[in-house]
């Protein structure tokens, strides 16, 4: 079952200044994930940052080369679907 292909830990937090994650997807290896809020004069500034290594060989090698475009996209898709909801 496809909702079952993925686990995430939280490894640390700091109340309303970061937390810090483990992430698994199916067979990839784990990820390092942080996401960080800072008090800015208009609301909050939220970064969220991830961390790891793809698997070797050819589709990796593909994937690679998209993975950061679509993880932009992920995050930016979600932190404007929060502002959605806390708005």
């Amino acid at each position: 079952d496809s909702r079952d292909s993925g686990k995430l830990w939280i490894t640390n937090s700091i109340e309303n200044q970061a937390i810090d994650y483990r992430l698994k997807f199916g067979e990839f290896p784990e990820m390092e994930n942080r996401i960080e809020l800072l008090s800015v004069d208009d609301g909050t500034k939220v970064t969220w940052s991830s961390q790891g290594q793809l698997p070797k060989g050819p589709f990796y090698g593909y994937f690679a080369m998209i993975f950061p475009t679509q993880m932009q996209y992920q995050y930016e898709h979600s932190l404007q679907r929060l502002a959605e909801i806390l708005e």
